[in-house]
This record gives structure tokens, sequence and C-alpha cells, in this order.
């Protein structure tokens, strides 16, 4: 399988600038440089219009993660009855219909993660509504 083919099951969708720059590079670096450089710098961003569901496991990066449940001066804090909204790379926004306690309680600590949706994820109105996904936290995860 080739190197674009493997980076392509994230359904990510790279900038042509990005591939230049690792051609000569090993699926293990490049998959390193994915995790570790901001998407605005490497991706192209994503569009859902249209779109009802997330076909294939699809890695997202967060800009911002704010508890919606909680007033406005907690809002960047993790509670136990949490409904956490999700703001990803180009405008994204995602609602969790799940309680995450594992997640770190300082939300604004989620700021440049990669988080990785399942396939089957329901899109209502280009809003994603996540009942289950995984934070990466090693770029050895996503090998």
């Amino acid at each position: 399988m080739k190197k674009k083919e493997i980076i392509n099951k994230f359904s990510l969708e790279l900038s042509d600038i990005f591939w230049k720059q690792v051609e000569n590079q090993s699926l293990n670096e490049i998959i390193k440089l994915i995790f570790e450089s901001p998407f605005t710098k490497i991706a192209k961003p994503f569009d859902l219009q249209k779109k009802k569901q997330i076909k294939k496991p699809t890695l997202f990066e967060i800009s911002t993660v704010q508890n919606i449940s909680q007033p406005k001066i907690n809002r960047y804090q993790n509670t136990n009855d949490a409904t956490l909204k999700f703001i990803f790379y180009s405008k994204i926004e995602a609602i969790s219909l799940q309680k995450h306690p594992e997640l770190d309680q300082d939300l604004l600590k989620l700021v440049g993660k990669k988080i990785l949706i399942p396939p089957g994820t329901e899109i209502f109105r280009s809003i994603i509504m996540l009942k289950q996904f995984s934070l990466i936290n090693d770029y050895n995860q996503l090998l």
C-alpha cells in the first residue's frame, strides 16, 4: 500500500505543499509530522455540507472545547455532567452526546490535540454528533 493510501485512511486531505515536503520521508516520519503539525499548515479544510455521517475514521484537530452546560465562568472546565462542544480546524462543530470524565478538567489543555472519530458517526446540519472518539496523545496510535 502506498503512503498516500495509508494516510488517506484518516480522511485527511493534505495540501500539495505538504506532500512535496515529505515525498522522500518514511511513513512513520510523515505520520509524526501530521501529529505534530497544526492542520492549518498541512491540511485542506473539511467540508461536511450534505453529509449525513462520517464514512471512514477521520482525524480532526481541536481548536477549542467548551462545556455548554455551564455558565460562561466555567465554560472551559470539564465537569461530571458536562455537555461538550468541540470546534475543529476549519470551524467544524461537534457536540458530544456522552460524558467524558477521562478528559482533563481544564478543557483549554485540549487545544491543538488530534482526535480520531470513528465511521458511522452522524452529522446533523453540518454538526458532528459525537458518541465516541479517541484522543490521540502519541503519533504511534496512528500507526
